[in-house]
């Protein structure tokens, strides 16, 4: 926008509307804010209730303060944008869409309720990207359990890291214990499925892990077909 910025510079409603994409409202007079889900880098998520329907919701706040440089308010605007073209879409439609999540993990997915059949809906697209099909990323931006080998050894990368993150999830939810404990351990890709309580676990859901624990990118199954 051409303004100057400095450390202890309050954000501006101009600025904060370009940020956000849309004129500034009262969020306190739309929702009511209740316990904490979980903090990001730059903010804080909570559940929320939209006051004039009861609606429950994810909602995350971020501090004007939080926002010290260009790139904090590049990256806020980088999420909303990715939301936004998101809405009410299923997690296939994430990778057909061009948007690789690239921090899938236990603490980014939440429950819509408590009810036995809810959805489960993912969050944290704070590190997420929209990308064009042929276009390869670099660098390291997950959490250190769910990393995939190609992004621990600084090869370019697509969307099938968030498989390869999926498939760590899967494994943690079958046996109780992280498949890989270490980046070299990663690097090599060797998987345990052997010891307990793996014979007790069905060949089908073995063979998923496999499939989404594949070293190779290029070999490993792809969202859709993992459904």
């Amino acid at each position: 926008m051409g303004c100057s910025w400095s450390k202890n510079q309050p954000l501006s409603d101009g600025e904060l509307q370009n940020i956000l994409g849309k004129p500034l409202e009262d969020i306190k007079k739309l929702y009511s804010f209740g316990k904490e889900l979980g903090k990001g880098n730059l903010g804080t998520t909570y559940m929320c209730e939209e006051l004039l329907t009861g609606g429950s919701y994810a909602c995350k706040s971020i501090q004007k303060g939080k926002l010290k440089s260009e790139e904090d308010k590049e990256a806020v605007k980088k999420e909303i944008e990715i939301m936004f073209r998101l809405s009410r879409q299923h997690n296939i439609t994430c990778h057909s869409m061009g948007v690789i999540h690239r921090d899938v993990k236990p603490e980014n997915f939440l429950f819509s309720s408590e009810d036995e059949n809810t959805m489960l809906k993912a969050i944290g697209f704070g590190s997420s990207v929209y990308i064009r099909q042929e276009t390869e990323l670099k660098g390291k931006v997950e959490s250190k359990y769910y990393l995939a080998p190609e992004v621990l050894q600084g090869k370019s990368y697509g969307k099938e890291i968030d498989i390869w993150s999926a498939g760590v999830i899967l494994y943690l939810l079958l046996s109780g214990k992280h498949p890989f404990e270490t980046e070299s351990e990663i690097r090599r890709g060797s998987l345990d499925l052997e010891s307990k309580p793996w014979p007790c676990v069905s060949e089908n859901a073995k063979d998923l892990v496999k499939k989404m624990l594949t070293k190779d990118p290029n070999s490993r199954i792809s969202a859709s077909n993992v459904l």
